[in-house]
C-alpha cells in the first residue's frame, strides 16, 4: 500500500488488493472527479478517518492537495475587462441600430445600491433607467477571456451586479485584550441599564473589536428563454478554474420569474482575491475557510504521523507535501 496524491490531486491510500472494476463519479465541493475504488482519508465531524472511495457519503470532505496559491499578475485590475459581465444580458435597439446592454429584475433601490459599487470599485460603468429598462452604460466593445486572471474578473463583476458576500461580524480577542482584563476583575457592572461609566467603556471598546469575517459568496443570474444559452459558458467558466485549483459550485433553480443560474463558493483562496478587489467597499479581517482548513491541516499531519494504519510507504513525501503546500477540503 502507498499513501498519495493521485491524478486528481486528492490524498489517498493506493491498495493493490482492492478489486478495479468500475469508476465512480463524484461531485465534491463544485468538483467533479471520477476514479476506481481506493482508500481516502476524509473530514468527517471534524474527525479524520480512511474510508473506500465508493463510501464516500454527504458531509464528508476529502483532501485537495495544491502545490502553488495562484497569484494575479498585475496589482492594478483593468476594470474594463468587467465588461463581459455587464453585457451579459443584451437587446437590439430597432430605432438606433445599436445593441444595448440591460439588467434584469432590478429595482430602484437596487440600482442605486450597484451604482455606488460601481463607483467605489473606480468603475466608469453606471446603470440608468430608461424605458427599455435597466441600461448599462459606459460599455464597450467586449475584451476575451483567455486567462484565469480575466476570468476572475468576469466572475467578480457577475458578483458585483448579481450576487451576495455571505458574512458575519467577528470580535478580535488580541484587539479586545485589554477589555478581556477589565470584566475578568470587574465582572458584568451590576448597573448595566443605568448608562454607567462602566457600561459606556464596555460598548466602545467592544465596538472597536467587531470585524466582518467572509465565510462565503452567492451568485444568482436570472436566465431565462433566449438567454439559457449562457449556461454552457458559466459551465465553462466554473470547470477552467476547477483544473487551476479554485473550485465554485453551480446549481440550476427555477423560481416563478424562471431559471436562475446560482454559483456559490467559500474556497479561500478565491475569496481572498475578491476581498482584496472589494476592500474600497468593505473591508474584511479574515476568511472562515482558511483559518478552519489550517486547524485541520495541522491535526491532519498529526493523524498521519501517528495512526498505524497508514502505509510507511510515501509517508515522508505526503508529510512534506502538506506541510509546505495548499490544502482544500471540499466537501460531498
Amino acid at each position: 500500500m502507498r499513501i498519495e496524491k493521485d491524478k486528481n490531486n486528492l490524498l489517498t491510500i493506493f491498495n493493490e488488493n482492492i478489486p478495479q472494476t468500475k469508476e465512480y463519479t463524484y461531485h465534491v465541493g463544485g468538483y467533479i472527479f471520477s476514479d476506481f475504488d481506493k482508500g481516502i482519508i476524509v473530514l468527517h465531524k471534524k474527525e479524520r478517518k480512511i474510508i473506500s472511495l465508493k463510501n464516500l457519503g454527504d458531509t464528508m470532505s476529502v483532501v485537495y492537495i495544491k502545490n502553488t496559491g495562484f497569484s494575479i499578475q498585475n496589482t492594478q485590475v483593468e476594470w474594463d475587462k468587467l465588461n463581459g459581465a455587464l453585457r451579459l444580458f443584451q437587446w437590439f435597439n430597432e430605432e438606433t441600430g445599436k445593441k444595448y446592454y440591460f439588467i434584469p429584475w432590478l429595482g430602484e433601490a437596487q440600482q442605486e445600491e450597484k451604482n455606488n459599487l460601481l463607483k467605489k470599485i473606480g468603475t466608469k460603468y453606471s446603470i440608468e433607467k430608461t424605458g427599455k429598462g435597466m441600461i448599462v452604460e459606459g460599455i464597450e466593445e467586449e475584451n476575451k477571456r483567455e486567462s484565469v486572471e480575466n476570468t476572475l474578473i468576469y466572475l467578480f463583476g457577475l458578483l458585483l451586479i448579481y450576487g451576495k458576500w455571505e458574512e458575519k461580524n467577528t470580535l478580535d480577542h488580541q484587539k479586545n485584550k485589554w477589555n478581556e482584563g477589565f470584566l475578568d476583575e470587574r465582572g458584568t457592572p451590576a448597573n448595566w441599564e443605568t448608562g454607567s461609566m462602566n457600561q459606556v467603556k464596555w460598548w466602545q471598546i467592544s465596538k472597536v473589536a467587531v470585524g466582518k469575517e467572509l465565510s462565503s459568496i452567492k451568485i444568482q443570474i436570472p436566465l431565462a428563454g433566449q438567454y439559457l444559452a449562457h449556461t454552457e459558458t458559466l459551465d465553462m467558466i466554473i470547470k477552467k478554474l476547477q483544473e487551476n485549483g479554485l473550485f465554485l459550485k453551480a446549481d440550476k433553480l427555477v423560481n416563478k420569474n424562471g431559471i436562475i443560474y446560482q454559483i456559490s463558493s467559500n474556497d479561500y483562496e478565491l475569496l481572498e482575491i475578491w476581498a482584496k478587489w472589494y476592500e474600497p467597499v468593505e473591508k474584511f479581517e479574515k476568511i472562515t475557510k482558511r483559518e478552519f482548513t489550517q486547524e485541520m491541516k495541522i491535526k491532519l499531519i498529526e493523524f498521519i504521523t501517528t495512526n498505524p494504519e497508514i502505509p510507511q510507504e510515501g509517508k515522508s513525501e505526503i508529510l512534506e507535501q502538506l506541510n509546505t503546500w495548499m490544502i482544500k477540503l471540499l466537501i460531498k
